[in-house]
């Protein structure tokens, strides 16, 4: 059991060490600032590993193995999407993949009906709900939740009245992001002090060749190999300024060279 629970993508998860100056990656800040803050924000560059780590967090949570924070024992979780294709085809088998092999046991399948999983292990008991961000705020409204992972950033009025959703459980949100909006409202929250923020680049990441990410930043627009490869914020009052079709090709391509796994490098959480 511990041998094949060793193999298992939550027990072999670790946050990466920077390839540029050998220091701890964002990923660590990120795990490590659960245990001060209810909020936080991850906004960086494409493949720094940002919805592994938000995964990963999801997990913590539903298990009670988070090192810096306690969740309770049965509780509520919503993961928020961009739309139901990203749902579809990151957010739902990046979740899945980090479950572990005694939960998914004990637990139901996905209920494509209502968007659930209902997740059972170690006598706990969650519900996680898919969420997508394009049906608007309405569709974030009726409910109380422990925690809610926003993968990449929702429009205003949708992380609003999200928030209104965390009040009742005391819960917490946190945001992984590529900054491709450059909103105002979200910058003020990078400036909130209760808000936990940082940020990674292409650079840092010890599993992308840096001859790869040479050749893509020299294709992009300034502003876009910033905000993309360097993970820089850049207000831009909210309307996309990249090329979509050059962008929809950058993406194919990083998703068919997707062999390395972002964040792996040994094991974080004990296969006991």
């Amino acid at each position: 059991m511990l041998l094949r629970r060793s193999k298992e993508w939550f027990y072999q998860y670790e946050p990466y060490t920077n390839r540029t100056d050998g220091n701890p990656s964002w990923q660590w800040g990120f795990l490590e600032a659960a245990g001060k803050y209810n909020a936080r924000l991850a906004l960086g560059a494409n493949r720094i590993g940002k919805s592994d780590e938000g995964a990963f967090e999801a997990w913590l949570a539903i298990t009670g193995r988070h090192p810096y924070r306690k969740f309770p024992a049965e509780g509520k979780g919503w993961i928020a999407a961009i739309n139901y294709d990203f749902a579809k085809t990151i957010n739902k088998p990046k979740f899945e993949k980090f479950m572990p092999s005694h939960y998914r046991i004990q637990s139901s399948p996905f209920h494509q009906q209502d968007k659930t999983w209902r997740i059972r292990g170690e006598g706990r008991y969650w519900e996680v709900k898919l969420k997508t961000m394009d049906a608007g705020p309405r569709a974030f409204e009726g409910d109380d939740v422990d925690w809610i992972w926003f993968d990449e950033e929702p429009p205003e009025d949708v992380f609003n009245s999200a928030m209104m959703r965390l009040i009742d459980r005391s819960g917490v949100w946190w945001m992984t992001a590529t900054p491709a909006l450059g909103t105002a409202w979200l910058k003020q929250k990078m400036e909130d002090p209760k808000v936990f923020t940082t940020s990674g680049s292409m650079w840092d990441n010890p599993y992308l060749p840096k001859e790869w990410i040479a050749d893509k930043a020299e294709d992009l627009p300034e502003e876009e190999r910033l905000v993309r490869i360097e993970g820089k914020y850049i207000i831009f009052g909210g309307k996309p300024v990249f090329d979509i079709l050059h962008l929809h090709k950058l993406l194919d391509e990083l998703k068919n060279r997707d062999k390395h796994p972002l964040g792996i490098q040994g094991s974080l959480i004990a296969a006991a």
